[in-house]
């Protein structure tokens, strides 16, 4: 199976309301720091990582699929140009982040979410835009059929 961002980012609109948007790789792409209503989120796949064949019959094979992928989280005060308020204001929105994430299992996968690694993404701006990114795994079994040539 297979992860898609979309039920990600939907599962961060449903349980996370303190976030005022959250977008996409390609939203992500073409954010600009004027444009950025904080605190937003972008949900990026980063990797898939498969492991050995566990079975092969005929023509079917499974493997688990780890796909890991990031929550590149911005926040901003504008009255603090140091970046030092949105650091303090990072701390709840990553805890309900993780909480939304790691109560949560995609479809078809084969455990919930697991945090594997933070960190600072982008230091903070002229502005005091923070990034921050938050890295989460999930596993799929992942069956291919193989196609025979006549």
């Amino acid at each position: 199976m297979w992860l898609d961002p979309h039920d990600v980012a939907a599962r961060l609109r449903e349980s996370v309301p303190e976030l005022v948007e959250v977008g996409l790789a390609r939203d992500l792409a073409t954010a600009r720091i004027e444009t950025i209503l904080p605190p937003s989120a972008w949900v990026v796949i980063l990797s898939e990582t498969a492991g050995e064949v566990r079975y092969e019959v005929c023509d079917l094979f499974e493997q688990v699929v780890t796909v890991r992928f990031a929550v590149v989280l911005g926040v901003r005060d504008i009255g603090d140009r140091t970046g030092t308020q949105a650091a303090t204001d990072l701390l709840p929105i990553r805890k309900a982040v993780h909480r939304a994430l790691a109560a949560w299992k995609p479809v078809d996968a084969n455990h919930g979410c697991r945090f594997a690694r933070g960190a600072l993404s982008g230091a903070p701006g002229s502005d005091g835009t923070l990034f921050w990114q938050d890295e989460f795994t999930v596993a799929f079994d992942r069956r291919t059929q193989l196609e025979t040539n006549p």
